[in-house]
């Protein structure tokens, strides 16, 4: 099991993916793809048999669908990279 994968929503999240205070240009297209490839590396080693998702919830829904487009954070409700986390599962 791998208690937790996340990636703030910056152009170099996938450089430093533990540093929540990273600074930078929002990209959603890089932090979907960081997603992707990693759960596509995990999905190959046949030992590992869950992952958790890490995400931040800094509000309640209704904010987050307010401020999700200027989110620069690992918040992941509505963004480019929830829908290719839900599209890798729904394919596994």
């Amino acid at each position: 099991m791998i208690t937790e994968i996340g990636f703030p929503g910056q152009d170099k999240g996938h450089l430093r993916p533990f540093d929540w205070q990273l600074k930078g240009s929002s990209n959603q297209t890089r932090q979907a793809s960081n997603y992707r490839y990693t759960l596509k590396a995990i999905k190959k080693i046949k030992s590992i048999q869950g992952v958790f998702i890490w995400r931040k919830l800094t509000a309640n829904k209704e904010q987050m669908q307010k401020t999700q487009s200027k989110a620069l954070d690992y918040e992941l409700y509505h963004r480019k990279a929830w829908y290719e986390i839900q599209n890798f599962f729904q394919h596994y």
